[in-house]
């Protein structure tokens, strides 16, 4: 198979798409809109782009979930919602990163918490095989480390 549509295939994946070809290279304006939503932390804008039929599972042209730009910038109520609205804890942007990883790194306490009280895998490494602990521990974020440390 050509490596091309492999990719399209994976991206349709994480996007819960049957068809990847369709949409994962492109945005619509209502996908855009809680995009830049989640990443300015406008919850009111993520309620309305969602409720008027957005994506949950869109993805950033950079390759970030709507999840992850919520987690680097730490907007907990939003997670939740996207959480809410179905998306997968456990979503990975192109280079293997999850929401988790994100949040740990940026040392995102509350985040942190949501998306492991929401079944967020410890345990999922990059492409550079770095996990969630490894990277609040780069950081020094000894309160993710301790919350990642917590038995599930």
């Amino acid at each position: 198979m050509h490596m091309k549509i492999k990719v399209m295939i994976m991206l349709g994946l994480i996007l819960g798409q049957s068809n990847a070809t369709d949409r994962t290279l492109r945005l619509n304006a209502l996908d855009e809109q809680l995009l830049e939503a989640c990443r300015s932390g406008d919850y009111k804008q993520v309620e309305k782009a969602l409720s008027n039929g957005a994506n949950p599972h869109a993805v950033h042209t950079h390759g970030w979930p709507a999840l992850m730009l919520t987690a680097w910038r730490g907007h907990t109520d939003i997670a939740l919602r996207l959480l809410r609205a179905g998306v997968d804890v456990n979503a990975v942007n192109t280079c293997g990163d999850t929401a988790l990883m994100i949040a740990a790194w940026r040392g995102q306490r509350e985040i942190t918490k949501l998306l492991l009280d929401h079944g967020a895998k410890k345990d999922i490494a990059n492409q550079y095989n770095y996990t969630a602990a490894m990277w609040a521990a780069e950081k020094r974020n000894v309160y993710i480390l301790e919350l990642l440390e917590e038995p599930c």
